[in-house]
């Protein structure tokens, strides 16, 4: 089992069976967590100060200690200065990368903290953060791997397939997307099942308007399945993506879905990718409304 295994399943535990589980020989590992706050507490009758976290690729939380600076006999235990300092700085909620060490004393300590650079989108679910590609090619066909990340985890997809000219081939619309990219990059990712890429783009927020009528638009002699949305009190006009097939116009059964599920009148978010004059539809949902205020009391008279 690997140091990350064991340090995943560690803090899914109690803070006891963090110090007990987390290998002798392990080497620090970034982490990526939202903050929880500081607290006091003491692991191996030792007083110690503590940090909870919950770590964002699986939701887990935990208690992790900071290592107590080296005190003669009879004095109070205090954390580590520079540790403390970092830790002060940091507000509840925050998103933060820290790693963690074996200590003789506690176990599993706090190595190193501080704020993650967290990248536009990220924290969305079709968000992630572009690293890499690689190409596989046997025979005649290139499979490109795409490597994107999510709170510091690596996560592998490969693109989608369509039939070209010269048979099946990878969707060259996503190919080209691909290349545009730079390491690091926030994107939004449509995917096919979990791990086929059917459109990636640098990451923006999604729009917002009101549903209008849905209808049909025609666009090189096809009937292209469409709606009109108020944005800021100017109309556009959305249409659902698809290919050619033969003679027909096949649409993305995905985005028709979506759009089949929202109704005249309701307020969306959406996302579009434009080609000249033409906006089509990436995706589309229903807002959904927030609580209500609770209603404000006349003033006492």
């Amino acid at each position: 089992m690997t140091s990350r295994r064991i340090f995943l399943a560690a803090l899914a535990l109690s803070l006891a069976s963090i110090s007990s589980a987390f290998a002798a020989d392990a080497v620090p590992m970034d982490i990526i967590a939202r903050f929880d706050g500081v607290s006091q507490g003491s692991v191996s009758g030792k007083p110690v100060t503590l940090i909870g976290v919950t770590v964002l690729s699986n939701g887990k939380t935990a208690r992790v200690p900071l290592p107590n600076m080296e005190v003669k006999k009879g004095e109070k235990p205090m954390p580590k200065k520079e540790l403390d300092d970092a830790v002060r700085k940091l507000a509840v909620g925050q998103i933060i990368r820290f790693s963690v060490e074996p200590n003789k004393e506690l176990g599993t300590v706090l190595a190193s903290v501080d704020v993650y650079d967290l990248k536009p989108g990220e924290d969305t679910p079709k968000g992630y953060v572009f690293s890499q590609t690689f190409d596989k090619t046997v025979g005649k066909t290139t499979t490109t791997t795409v490597v994107l990340t999510k709170f510091g985890v690596e996560h592998t997809f490969t693109v989608a397939m369509r039939r070209g000219e010269n048979g099946q081939e990878q969707d060259p619309d996503v190919v080209a997307a691909i290349t545009k990219l730079t390491p690091g990059t926030g994107v939004w990712v449509q995917t096919q099942g979990k791990s086929v890429i059917t459109a990636i783009e640098p990451y923006t927020e999604p729009k917002t308007g009101k549903m209008g009528k849905i209808s049909e638009t025609e666009v090189d002699g096809h009937k292209v399945k469409s709606a009109e949305i108020d944005q800021d009190g100017k109309t556009i006009t959305v249409m659902v993506p698809g290919r050619e097939v033969g003679k027909a116009f096949v649409q993305d059964p995905i985005v028709a879905g979506q759009l089949g599920r929202v109704r005249p009148g309701a307020e969306v978010q959406f996302r579009v990718h434009e080609d000249g004059d033409k906006m089509w539809l990436r995706e589309i949902e229903t807002v959904k409304p927030g609580p209500k205020k609770p209603a404000e009391k006349p003033p006492a008279k």
